[in-house]
């Protein structure tokens, strides 16, 4: 809420999660693109935060865009882009040990306090030294915004 070590009432915490969850659910249903990333290497890690541009409102962002960590060896992206093919809707991509390790940096930028690992322990970087939920300028980054285009225009060829 931009106050140091505000304690907010955790029931509006959870209204304003429960609202982000049904506009992530709309969005959803309307379409848009998951991409399975894959490591056959090293792990991906986790943390209490992630990288999404949804706020605390009803209102849906233009490019919906989240990237959560689900397994040591996956993460999953979702994004919605105004022009982009409908088919296929999940697109598996494998990430070699670079990737991974700029994915895990995600989470350490977005993450505050806690980072969660299986085997592979992390380097703490200096964005999660800091103590604080921090983001990238309008959640954009410019190779992942070449990650996200690729999996947007994606289309199989038949």
């Amino acid at each position: 809420m931009g106050i140091k070590d505000y304690m907010a009432d955790k029931n509006l915490i959870a209204a304003s999660l429960h609202g982000n969850h049904e506009v992530f659910t709309r969005i959803i249903d309307t379409g848009g693109r998951f991409v399975a990333l894959i490591s056959e290497g090293p792990e991906f890690i986790w943390g209490d935060g992630f990288l999404h541009n949804f706020v605390a409102s009803s209102v849906p962002p233009l490019s919906p865009l989240c990237i959560v960590p689900i397994l040591p060896t996956a993460t999953v992206l979702f994004t919605k882009r105004h022009s982009f093919c409908v088919q296929p809707e999940l697109v598996t991509m494998r990430l070699g040990k670079d990737e991974v390790a700029f994915f895990n940096e995600i989470v350490q930028i977005y993450s505050r306090n806690y980072i969660f690992f299986r085997k592979d322990k992390p380097q703490i970087t200096e964005h999660f030294a800091t103590h604080e939920h921090l983001e990238f300028e309008y959640h954009s980054h410019e190779w992942l915004d070449c990650l996200i285009e690729s999996a947007a225009s994606f289309f199989p060829a038949h």
